[in-house]
């Protein structure tokens, strides 16, 4: 018995590239995003959505202050692009009022109370508003969807905004009544552009969503206006889906012009998965569609007109020819072409090519005619990373060095005193950069030499190390060179324990972080390595994986203060100084709980394990004072 072919009807009117779908559309696509927001927000957790363009982000935003309403939550979005850029501060933060007493029905006359407190500035009278005003009138929780962020950007006044934002979260355990008030913010920009004031405390609250493009199971809503009946109409989005990746905007518009197809004469059921690659050829890879659609026109602007756009070009042609390039939140240049949704986090957070779409479109000979029309030579171009090999290398014959050690400042002492005396011993040639590097000399440049004429590198794996942008610019260029040439080798020395980077998981580690077992560990290493002289390694009692040399206490004093706020200070303290944490009586300023911190960690001599957490826990603020703990020279290391 046959089964009844389920009828359906092409509509394409029933698809909306770029722009937002209504809260009752019957397409709309639910992703695991949609889930978590909507239960984040329903527990007053302050949330960010920080994507490309056209992802779907107001469409999400629409649909959860719509279904919040049934939690008895009422909700305010606040569009930035209708308030303008133009606005002074007193403008810009009235135009956020005006929507708020707008749509929530407010009865204050807020006009005449921004004047009554018109001795504050501006951002202390929103703040106050939003405390003395909202929240006495309205007894439900509130949610601000703020849309748009990213026209913030170029406001001298920003950085108040979203740190005046985070000050009413952080007071939430002082002023329970700010329980009842959250913050939603959309755009395109990165948690650092929030924020852009190094003096000041990074907006570092708050749960990111994430907004991934749809999943086959996700989309099948989209099937439903594209030919006259169901089975065609799935394997019509399949093929669609193939092209796009599941990017919502281009999912979106290559449905409408399928549809609009299908709803023509000249449509036959046999040609479908052929008829897919003919309208998405006419809709982006022709001549009109490469310089008309406004996702292509996006992505291209926003890489071309970028200060950075020769490090972007660089840095997307090594991920196009599928070298493993890894996401690095702490990368600006990687954030900027994620930004562009030119390319995403595949699996092991290694950076891909978002769609086929992209990847035809924004193909070899686009990157060469950008890179070309910046000035940068062909030959460079296409020399890349090998310019850094020296030509006796690509024979494979012999290398310069032995060994090239990369370690953070802070394991410098345990490297020079124990690992470096030891791999000399068994006959080693080794580059510590502490003392090969030249006075005066590039440090980048010979590093990166330095690596290319070593047989093998080792990382000194240690929460510093993980910490560092250095570290992990030297760690890719390894990894790239040991790809290309199966002579070299990697080996991860584990000193003190963290997370490995992904990079490395495959790669058989060294593990130091037992004293009792460096022997046997070193003399695998001298195996490894294959060492010239068979010797027994070194005794050396006084090592220690951490640094013996005296701590700058003020600089920890200083990262401490910048890493937490009050809240975040005493959980840390729960969490890894227990006994402080007990003794931190309710009242104490967070300059004596640091204070405490600091000399209890003196007192057992865990000043090492103190920095390696916060280095867990804050990467991005513990960088900006890595070299700066140690009295003494420490120089040459990241």
């Amino acid at each position: 018995m046959s089964v009844p072919i389920v009828r359906t009807s092409p509509e394409p009117d029933i698809y909306t590239p770029g722009g937002p779908l209504s809260v009752t559309d019957p397409i709309y696509v639910s992703r695991t995003a949609d889930r978590e927001l909507l239960d984040a927000v329903s527990r007053g957790q302050l949330c960010f959505i920080l994507t490309p363009r056209q992802m779907g982000k107001s469409s999400l935003m629409y649909r959860t202050a719509a279904s919040v309403r049934s939690l008895g939550i009422r909700s305010v979005v606040v569009d930035l692009t209708g308030i303008g850029g133009e606005a002074n501060a007193d403008q810009w933060y009235l135009g956020h009022l005006t929507e708020i007493v707008t749509q929530l029905h407010l009865k204050t006359d807020y006009l005449a109370w921004w004047e009554r407190v018109g001795h504050l500035s501006a951002v202390q009278r929103f703040g106050k508003f939003l405390t003395e005003v909202v929240l006495t009138e309205v007894a439900e929780p509130v949610i601000l969807f703020v849309d748009e962020i990213d026209t913030t950007l170029k406001l001298t006044y920003s950085d108040d905004y979203f740190a005046a934002i985070r000050s009413l979260y952080n007071r939430r355990a002082a002023e329970p009544a700010l329980k009842r008030l959250t913050f939603v913010l959309l755009g395109v920009a990165s948690p650092s552009d929030l924020i852009k004031d190094s003096a000041r405390t990074p907006f570092n609250i708050g749960q990111r969503i994430h907004l991934t493009d749809f999943q086959l199971k996700e989309a099948q809503p989209l099937s439903a206006g594209l030919s006259p009946d169901a089975a065609f109409s799935q394997t019509l989005l399949d093929r669609i889906l193939s092209w796009t990746g599941g990017h919502p905007y281009l999912t979106q518009t290559a449905c409408k012009r399928v549809a609009e197809f299908t709803q023509s004469s000249g449509w036959g059921p046999k040609d479908s998965p052929q008829v897919v690659d003919q309208l998405i050829e006419k809709q982006f890879f022709s001549e009109r569609g490469r310089h008309t659609d406004a996702n292509l026109q996006f992505v291209t602007e926003r890489i071309l007109e970028h200060e950075a756009a020769v490090r972007m070009l660089r840095l997307y042609r090594r991920i196009r020819s599928g070298e493993s390039v890894l996401d690095n939140e702490l990368d600006p240049v990687r954030m900027t072409l994620k930004l562009s949704g030119l390319v995403k986090a595949g699996e092991g957070k290694v950076l891909q090519v978002r769609n086929r779409i992209y990847q035809r479109v924004f193909d070899d000979a686009w990157v060469r005619s950008e890179l070309v029309r910046r000035g940068e030579s062909s030959q460079e171009e296409e020399m890349g990373l090998r310019s850094l090999i020296p030509k006796f290398l690509r024979g494979g014959s012999r290398f310069k060095y032995d060994v090239f050690i990369a370690n953070a400042s802070r394991d410098a002492e345990w490297v020079r005193e124990y690992l470096v005396p030891n791999l000399e011993h068994a006959g080693l040639t080794v580059f510590a950069d502490s003392r090969t590097l030249s006075p005066g000399s590039s440090y980048s440049k010979q590093v990166e030499s330095a690596i290319a004429d070593s047989r093998s590198t080792i990382l000194v794996i240690s929460p510093a190390l993980i910490s560092s942008a250095y570290a992990i610019r030297e760690m890719e260029l390894a990894v790239r060179l040991a790809e290309e040439d199966k002579q070299r080798l990697i080996i991860p020395l584990v000193l003190r324990k963290t997370e490995i980077p992904s990079a490395l998981r495959d790669f058989h580690l060294a593990n130091f972080t037992d004293q009792e077992n460096w022997t046997p560990q070193m003399a695998r290493l001298f195996e490894t390595l294959g060492a010239p002289n068979k010797v027994s390694p070194l005794e050396m009692s006084g090592a220690t994986q951490t640094s013996t040399g005296s701590k700058d206490t003020g600089i920890i004093r200083q990262l401490l203060d910048s890493a937490f706020d009050d809240e975040e200070l005493l959980t840390f303290a729960y969490d890894y100084f227990r006994p402080v944490y007990s003794e931190m009586e309710p009242g104490l300023s967070k300059r004596m709980r640091i204070q405490m911190l600091i000399e209890s960690a003196e007192r057992e001599n865990r000043l090492d394990y103190l920095l390696d957490q916060v280095a867990r826990a804050r990467p991005n603020e513990y960088r900006q004072f890595s070299n700066r703990f140690e009295i003494g020279p420490s120089a040459g290391s990241v």
